[in-house]
């Protein structure tokens, strides 16, 4: 299946649009896609070799977080979502 990810905060400034795409098996879940984030950030900056930031961001679709065995089929408005602190 496609997905589609949106990005935000921290994510924009290490992709040049604001959505990527994956493609995944039909049965993926929130890890698998998270999995996929990791390799494709890497091969954009594989100086960075930093994984951190998708290990602490959150995922979520319209309506809600979503766990790590959430599955994707027939989500809409996928996000990712990285950790921001407010004052």
């Amino acid at each position: 299946m496609q997905i589609r990810l949106a990005v935000f905060g921290a994510f924009r400034g290490q992709v040049a649009q604001s959505d990527l795409t994956f493609i995944l098996p039909d049965d993926a879940r929130v890890r698998h896609l998270r999995a996929a984030l990791k390799v494709h950030l890497r091969a954009l900056h594989p100086a960075a070799g930093d994984d951190g930031l998708v290990e602490r961001s959150a995922f979520a679709d319209a309506n809600e977080v979503l766990d790590e065995e959430a599955a994707l089929a027939g989500r809409q408005g996928l996000a990712v979502l990285p950790p921001v602190c407010g004052g």
